[in-house]
């Protein structure tokens, strides 16, 4: 899983450039796509811009920037768990 931070002062332009991606990057259709926002809105609006763009807004991950935080933490924490077990 890769991160990418893309900013812009326009909403329009970061929709457009991620529409881009998503229909170039997603090509495994159950492979989600998550996507870091700080609004329920902001996620309704980003799925129907997608949905017009591509055809199908489908199998994305809506997530606070909390959320990523912990995700990040957690897969953290379980590779430094594996690596303790390893030189035991």
């Amino acid at each position: 899983m890769a991160f990418q931070l893309q900013v812009s002062n326009s909403l329009e332009r970061l929709a457009a450039k991620l529409s881009a991606e998503v229909q170039w990057v997603h090509k495994e259709v159950f492979q989600p796509v998550y996507i870091v926002t700080q609004t329920d809105g902001m996620n309704a609006w980003l799925k129907l811009q997608l949905a017009d763009k591509n055809g199908i807004a489908a199998n994305l991950r809506f997530l606070k920037p909390n959320d990523l935080i912990s995700k990040i933490l957690i897969h953290l924490e379980a590779y430094i768990h594996r690596l303790y077990l390893q030189k035991i």
